[in-house]
């Protein structure tokens, strides 16, 4: 085993500017992407993946922002720091 290696860590992010599949699916190519990161789950606003290198989570975190999807670590999320619904989305004006 290489002595190097870490432990898997499950990160749980929110991530702002998802509202459409086709959001989901540029979050999950962006996370796939990442050396020491596989990806467990990607739904609309959030994401867990597992990171296995020191610095993973800030690769993680930049790589979303850089693709236009700023996200951070679930728990640096406070309680009053919801984000409201737009009427846009990543492809335009979201019906209603």
């Amino acid at each position: 085993m290489n002595a190097t290696a870490k432990s898997p860590e499950r990160l749980t992010l929110t991530i702002d500017g998802m509202s459409c599949g086709r959001c989901v699916r540029a979050v999950t190519t962006t996370l796939e992407a990442l050396p020491s990161v596989r990806v467990h789950s990607v739904a609309l606003g959030s994401a867990e993946v597992d990171v296995t290198a020191a610095g993973a989570a800030d690769a993680v975190i930049a790589a979303l922002d850089d693709a236009g999807y700023p996200a951070r670590l679930r728990e640096q999320v406070g309680v009053d720091s919801a984000h409201p619904r737009t009427d846009e989305c990543c492809c335009g004006p979201r019906d209603r």
